[in-house]
Parts: structure tokens; C-alpha cells; sequence
């Protein structure tokens, strides 16, 4: 891809990402306008729009996203279905990932609480590079 600038179309086709509101009490469809099909994927603009009128130049790699056709997950999608479905399962993703962090925070509380009751038996061993007192 040259860093030559382009000039801008008028947007005729648009791609979508689901987000959750920042309280996540409703869904924001964002809609990405497309500059251009490659054979492999799309051109959108990077902040959902291309900031300039069209047969204006633009730069591709400071202002267009380059998103893939085939690839499993993507970053928008061609329909508002697709893009719904995309957020369901990234969120399915993100849900596994804190329970693992909440187990893992647990199971140190209980780590914590056995060392305050005088178990010492959780406590590595001193070790010279670590640095902390003996416990």
C-alpha cells in the first residue's frame, strides 16, 4: 500500500460494529463507511467516517482500517445481524475471561486468609532474589 493519497468516493456501502453503551444498558451499532474492496477484505473509515468531502485526498494507512472478508473474527461486519452476533459471542469471550480472573482472585483471598491464621505452609520459601523479609 503506498502512503499516496486518494481521493475519497462518495460512501455508498457501510459496515458495522456492536458495542455495549459504557453502562451496558443498550447497544450502539456503529456504522463504518467502505472506501474500497480488495480482494481479501475491506477499506472503512477508521473512525466509523472518512473526515473529508468526497474527491478530497486521503491518506489510507492514517484514516482507513483495513477489515478482512473471511476471517473468523472481525472488526465489523457487512450486516447489522452479523455485527449483533459478533458482539454476543466477543462478550460470551470476555465473560470466560473474568470468571477465570474472579476464581484466580478468590483462591488468593483464601491464600491470604490461611497465612493470617499462621499457615505457613502457603508461603514460598525464602528465596535470595525476592528481595522480602522472612516470614
Amino acid at each position: 500500500m503506498s502512503n499516496s493519497k486518494e481521493m475519497v468516493p462518495v460512501p455508498t456501502e457501510y459496515w458495522y460494529r456492536c458495542v455495549p453503551s459504557y453502562d451496558a444498558s443498550w447497544i450502539v451499532y456503529n456504522k463504518f463507511e467502505v472506501y474500497e474492496h480488495t480482494p481479501k477484505g475491506v477499506w472503512v473509515g477508521r473512525f466509523g467516517r472518512i473526515f473529508h468531502e468526497p474527491g478530497e485526498p486521503v491518506d489510507k494507512q492514517l484514516e482507513l482500517r483495513w477489515v478482512s472478508k473471511n476471517a473468523v473474527s472481525r472488526f465489523a461486519y457487512p450486516t447489522r445481524e452479523e455485527a449483533l452476533n459478533s458482539l454476543y459471542h466477543r462478550n460470551r469471550h470476555y465473560i470466560k475471561i473474568l470468571e477465570a480472573r474472579l476464581a484466580s482472585a478468590k483462591e488468593t483471598r483464601e491464600v491470604v486468609a490461611r497465612v493470617k491464621d499462621g499457615d505457613k505452609s502457603v508461603v514460598a520459601p525464602k528465596l535470595r532474589w525476592n528481595g522480602y523479609a522472612d516470614l
